[in-house]
């Protein structure tokens, strides 16, 4: 029951995580139309809980650590290249694929962002119960 809790409890926080980052996407290209129709927020729903789900890639100890961030980097970048496709611009027609490599470029640098902060505030953290 812990693991369908966490599950849900990380795919709902992905979720508003990822809409906000579209609005904030939407406010940085200028688009005239920043809502979410139905259909689009059930691929960001889809993309959070493909997220959640890949996060217990590392409860697998049989795994070496570099080969379960590689794993888990693999699955949210193909997750987020298919569900990225999936996505038109206003207009209804696909986004061109500089487009896309900028995009999922930058999704790289966010990724790394991301893990990097987060094995940093393990650090300090770690540290911190250590010396008290």
């Amino acid at each position: 029951m812990n693991y369908l809790k966490k599950f849900l409890y990380n795919g709902c926080v992905y979720t508003v995580l990822i809409s906000i980052a579209s609005y904030l996407f939407a406010l940085a290209l200028s688009l005239t139309d920043a809502t979410l129709s139905i259909g689009r927020f059930f691929t960001i729903i889809l993309l959070a809980f493909i997220i959640s789900l890949a996060e217990f890639i590392f409860l697998l100890n049989s795994l070496h650590t570099a080969v379960k961030y590689i794993v888990h980097y693999l699955v949210v970048f193909a997750s987020f290249f298919i569900i990225f496709l999936t996505v038109k611009t206003e207009d209804g027609t696909p986004f061109s694929p500089s487009f896309i490599f900028s995009a999922l470029a930058i999704f790289t640098v966010c990724y790394g962002l991301v893990l990097g902060t987060v094995k940093l505030a393990k650090h300090l953290i770690k540290k911190r119960k250590n010396s008290t």
